[in-house]
């Protein structure tokens, strides 16, 4: 499943990549760059928060402690949070407690 999820959106970007292609007719290597760049980005972006959602470290740890009481914490459930990564920011889902 996450061989065709990655497929499907590198399909995505091509379609992009041939849509930008064709109503920018002639573009410069400058333009072609700056155009490529950006797909690059955001279709790494995507790559990195798909292996990021299969972590171990992503799924619900059971009862942690809280620091501040000692208590035992309750899951409530993830929540999307915007990271800062070298591929640029990423949305991953985060589990709180």
């Amino acid at each position: 499943q996450k061989r065709a999820e990655m497929e499907k959106a590198a399909s995505e970007i091509i379609e992009a990549l041939l849509d930008w292609e064709e109503e920018n007719k002639a573009p410069n290597l400058r333009e072609i760059e700056e155009e490529l760049l950006q797909l690059r980005k955001q279709f790494t972006q995507g790559l990195a928060a798909q292996v990021l959602a299969d972590q171990e470290s992503s799924q619900p740890v059971e009862n942690p402690i809280c620091p501040s009481c000692g208590g035992a914490m309750r899951y409530k459930g993830k929540k999307p949070t915007r990271v800062d990564s070298r591929l640029g920011e990423l949305e991953v889902d985060r589990g709180y407690y």
